[in-house]
């Protein structure tokens, strides 16, 4: 074969910026009371994907797979209080389409070997902005992450976006509405998000105000 019919390989980068941009990416604006029932709607929206659900505690992936069982929806949760056979059987379980979820912390998902991922859900945004980059490398250009984000996170939101060099599209679940929630302190007004004209502003914060909706 001559030098001018060869097609080197493409080399392939795990920045964030690369990442970013080679992955399918949506959020959701909801409060945190309302993440459960919305996390409940979205599984049984969606047609046989295997989802990782990854959350910062592990009470909240226990309280979720009781909730997502109750609902008939196959789920296992894997964290730090299991034994490590326990998560192998979890892994194994997954890999294996036993289960069409599982729910897991950043420091569990690290050591499990997982198959065909095809959608990450980020119930809670992690502890540090950078922890999101390696929860992406599971759906890195083959499947779809989903971000749930609460108004208290929208700042953490805002740095993991300008660590990526972009911004996450937004999206509204038909049907789904939010329950009414009174708020202990003043909201502040905030800026908008980097390099975003008036009315594209404007359109996000109607999408936020479903947050809070008024009683």
């Amino acid at each position: 074969m001559s030098e001018e019919t060869q097609s080197p390989k493409e080399k392939k980068y795990y920045d964030n910026i690369s990442m970013g941009q080679r992955t399918k990416q949506s959020v959701y604006f909801v409060a945190q009371h309302d993440k459960a029932t919305m996390l409940e709607s979205y599984l049984q929206k969606i047609d046989d994907q295997q989802t990782v659900v990854i959350v910062n505690s592990k009470l909240a992936a226990d309280e979720l797979n009781i909730l997502l069982n109750a609902k008939e929806i196959k789920s296992v949760a894997a964290h730090g209080n299991h034994r490590a056979e326990q998560l192998q059987a979890a892994s194994k379980g997954f890999n294996d389409r036993k289960f069409d979820v599982l729910i897991t912390t950043d420091m569990i998902l690290l050591s499990l070997d997982l198959e065909n991922v095809s959608l990450l859900i980020n119930f809670d945004l992690p502890l540090e902005e950078q922890s999101y980059f390696k929860r992406l490398r599971y759906v890195d250009e083959i499947g779809q992450s989903v971000l749930f984000v609460k108004p208290e996170d929208e700042k953490k939101f805002s740095t993991i976006e300008y660590m990526m060099r972009g911004e996450i599209e937004e999206a509204e679940m038909e049907g789904f509405r939010p329950t009414p929630y009174a708020l202990q302190t003043k909201e502040k007004k905030k800026k908008p998000r980097h390099k975003t004209v008036r009315l594209k502003a404007a359109k996000k914060a109607a999408i936020k105000a479903k947050w809070v909706p008024a009683k």
